[in-house]
């Protein structure tokens, strides 16, 4: 579930950049927007002479838009199933994403934090920061 919103994050950004470039390659902008919003954005001011060929991708970002926010929703409803979640999410910065991902790391691999060092790879420290 994780590797599978990253994959949709990554593929928007590609097709987010890409509609951008096309719309700015014929001297237009798109207006500064969340990937949220983009979608409905860039629908209201694509070019028409573009239309035929970002509509298309504007409704595929739409899609991953959508499937990205139904992946929150399934990473939030595994935090509820991993109360260990809910106290790693008291640290600064870290949501429930990090969360269950970290927890399924160790759930699957307890070994693998051992020392320190492993867990910076994570942006996590066993040393307290006050």
């Amino acid at each position: 579930m994780i590797r599978a919103r990253e994959v949709a994050v990554q593929t928007r950004t590609k097709i987010v950049n890409a509609v951008r470039g096309m719309v700015k390659s014929t001297g237009h902008r798109l207006p500064p927007s969340s990937t949220v919003t983009f979608a409905r954005k860039a629908t209201e001011v694509c070019p028409a002479v573009l239309q035929p060929a970002l509509v298309p991708l504007i409704r595929l970002i739409q899609t991953l838009t959508d499937e990205i926010e139904a992946y929150d929703r399934l990473v939030v409803e595994t935090a509820r199933v991993y109360p260990e979640t809910q106290a790693i999410q008291t640290i600064h910065g870290v949501g429930a994403l990090t969360a269950v991902a970290f927890v399924l790391v160790l759930n699957n691999d307890g070994q693998r934090f051992k020392r320190d060092s492993a867990l910076r790879r994570w942006g996590l420290s066993l040393a307290s920061h006050g």
